[in-house]
């Protein structure tokens, strides 16, 4: 009987799960990095035989490019070992400030205030149409508080 990791190695190999298995190797590689390095990967892909590191601030990939010159060997060799039929021909990181997941849908709230006015104030206004306007606003906050 076999075991469950011969049954994935088996299914890793077959030609049409390739990106699968491209993607176990890019993940068996990411061991070799420091591990404050490991940290800030949000991803990482290969594109015409480069492979790509995508980082979540600036100073990772600031240190990662420091320690680049090398690990650059062991890493292509990683990937040689692991796919041998990928052959890296450089290794590359940038940082992305895009949001991975959808931004949070905004719920509209309602906003209501209880009416602290009792309706008893003056009305001095002389013109009729303000007078009138005036005396409106009194009957709705009136109706409001009853």
């Amino acid at each position: 009987m076999k075991s469950a990791n011969n049954i994935v190695s088996h299914l890793r190999a077959l030609p049409s799960l390739k990106k699968v298995h491209s993607q176990h190797c890019i993940e068996q590689t990411l061991l070799l990095l420091p591990p404050g390095i490991q940290g800030r990967i949000r991803f990482s892909y290969i594109k015409n035989d480069v492979l790509f590191f995508v980082f979540n601030h600036p100073g990772a990939k600031m240190e990662f490019d420091n320690i680049i010159k090398s690990i650059k060997a062991p890493l292509k060799e990683m990937m040689t070992r692991c796919n041998p039929h990928q052959h890296l021909t450089d290794i590359k990181a940038f940082v992305s400030h895009k949001s991975l997941a959808p931004p949070p849908v905004k719920i509209p709230t309602v906003v209501s205030y209880t009416e602290q006015s009792k309706a008893n104030f003056e009305n001095h206004f002389e013109d009729e149409k303000l007078h009138q306007m005036f005396e409106d606003i009194r009957k709705i906050i009136h109706d409001r508080n009853t």
